[in-house]
């Protein structure tokens, strides 16, 4: 893949740095500086064909629209340690003050519709939620900050699957 067939692009150094609450519901805090990020912040990460590419769904990432004639395929999988719950975060706009923590099984995301509560989902906890906007300059500042993880402690509970060598 290539940026002109719609390659993956990425922030470097941006998971766990913006978004801590993220679903298809909750506005993204960085869409006001979406075009900015998109000319001057992106890198492609161009692939060939069998490569594999894992990350943390975390970063910033964007794909650009394919511009070729031909076709470009993804295979996208969603890896969550056995022993996690899977879990769904949900803005429902009517009320806009919370998001709603949902444990969901693992053919949750085959037929879910955002606009719709699904049937037979377990509402785990709310978190309060208050809409941010990111500007371009608390972007810049927000990159050399410490990520959520780290900050909440969380880190030290998670066991690391991959570790990148140095």
């Amino acid at each position: 893949s290539t940026r002109e067939n719609g390659t993956l692009e990425v922030v470097p150094g941006s998971h766990k740095r913006f978004g801590e609450l993220r679903g298809p519901m909750i506005p993204w805090e960085l869409e006001g500086i979406s075009k900015e990020l998109k000319e001057k912040y992106m890198v492609p990460i161009n692939t060939k064909a069998g490569d594999c590419v894992i990350l943390d769904d975390s970063i910033v990432h964007y794909t650009r629209p394919n511009r070729t004639q031909n076709l470009r395929l993804a295979i996208q999988l969603i890896l969550i340690p056995a022993d996690y719950p899977s879990i769904h975060y949900h803005l429902d706009h009517s009320q806009p003050d919370e998001v709603k923590v949902w444990e969901v099984d693992h053919d949750f995301y085959m037929g879910f519709n955002p606009w719709m509560k699904p049937e037979n989902v377990k509402t785990v906890g709310t978190l309060p939620y208050k809409q941010k906007i990111v500007s371009l300059s608390e972007f810049e500042a927000g990159l050399k900050k410490p990520r959520f993880d780290e900050e909440t402690g969380l880190l030290s509970k998670i066991k690391r699957l991959f570790v990148q060598e140095a």
